[in-house]
């Protein structure tokens, strides 16, 4: 399988260091730039720094949760693609096993 990667910039907001590890090396693969956070505070500090193209937040996470990020964002920013359906998740975390 012949892989590239495309210009898309990524932030992705996990806060368990394994999970998020994991993902970056797989999501890696197909994108250049890859910016990562633990917590809502950080992924808002980095969303605001970064302006990446998508994110995928965890829903789950510390300080601003995944949907409290998202609306906070969504007051300025409604171009910036996002996924924090636990269920397409699901289905990436067992795609990387």
């Amino acid at each position: 399988m012949n892989l590239t990667q495309n210009s898309y910039t990524l932030l992705f907001v996990e806060d368990e260091l394994s999970i998020r590890t994991n993902y970056v090396a797989y999501l890696s693969r197909f994108f250049a730039t890859i910016h990562e956070a633990a917590n809502g505070n950080e992924a808002y500090r980095l969303y605001r720094e970064k302006k990446p193209d998508i994110m995928i937040v965890d829903i789950n996470i510390p300080q601003l949760n995944g949907i409290e990020l998202l609306q906070k964002i969504r007051e300025h920013d409604h171009t910036t693609r996002s996924n924090s359906n636990p269920t397409s998740n699901l289905q990436i975390k067992n795609r990387i096993k």
